[in-house]
């Protein structure tokens, strides 16, 4: 698969000097861009271009190493050079599709569902780069894994180990968990759901309501509650201000779906 960047034309080079660093972060940003540069994923670099870098926490308390492609991606062609970051220790370019360009998550989402498309919905599920294999039996769940193993050999695709997780009864994928017993939620984004201020702006109403609906398969009514009277009416009519009578039967509807998450049954 390739993957090219296309530009405005006449667009010259952006380049950004090095964000700074805590001294721990440079030492996981050089162990980092080692590990990459022994895997041949980067290599050095003389390009005009050069992204800053900054490290992300992860779930499992490492860091994950992103490259602002803000400006890039802002002026939406070859195209490694494109990729060039800047780091305090060296220039580098990627010599693989990285996740921080515009197009680059829709682009692998397009092949991983070609190259599984035989499987899709049968025993499969991608999003992304996460892959999710089903079976009824613990015999059939081992043909599947193998399956798809020997597909993402022959395509080159690489597993990180330390993230797979096989013969599971259980498993939380997208904000759910999955299991013999069905499709539930995850309880800790309903928390996080349920922990947000109470929505002062349309802004606010239309966000918690655009998260609330990712579980509407969950909440009985869903969209009655969202509907004539609920949160999400009006917002273009009176984008600002409104009724102090319509602020307070919002914020009934707003606790309404709190109440209906803290009930979600397995589905």
């Amino acid at each position: 698969m390739e993957f090219s960047i296309d530009l405005i034309p006449s667009t010259g080079p952006v380049s950004v000097a090095p964000y700074r660093m805590a001294p721990a972060e440079l030492v996981e940003l050089k162990r980092q861009l080692e590990d990459l540069s022994e895997k041949q994923l980067v290599w050095p670099s003389v390009s005009p271009w050069g992204a800053p870098v900054l490290l992300v926490k992860k779930k499992d308390g490492g860091s994950r190493l992103c490259v602002d492609y803000r400006q890039l991606n802002k002026v939406k062609e070859g195209d490694i050079p494109k990729t060039a970051f800047r780091t305090r220790y060296d220039h580098y370019e990627y010599v693989v599709m990285q996740f921080g360009l515009t197009n680059a998550p829709a682009v692998f989402m397009d092949y991983m569902n070609r190259i599984f498309r035989p499987f899709l919905d049968k025993f499969v599920v991608v999003f992304i780069d996460d892959i999710l294999i089903y079976s009824r039996t613990p015999e059939e769940h081992g043909d599947h894994l193998r399956l798809v193993l020997e597909i993402l050999k022959a395509k080159q695709l690489y597993a990180k180990l330390s993230k797979c997780e096989c013969w599971l009864d259980e498993v939380k994928f997208l904000g759910h968990v999955i299991s013999a017993e069905g499709i539930a939620v995850d309880l800790a984004k309903v928390e996080s759901v349920l922990q947000w201020e109470r929505p002062r702006t349309v802004i606010d109403i239309q966000s918690f309501v655009g998260l609330a609906g990712y579980y509407r398969r969950f909440i009985e009514g869903f969209s009655k509650i969202v509907a004539d009277g609920g949160p999400s009416m009006d917002l273009h009519v009176r984008p600002i201000t409104k009724p102090m009578d319509k602020r307070v039967e919002e914020d009934r509807e707003v606790k309404t779906l709190e109440d209906m998450l803290l009930k979600i049954k397995i589905h």
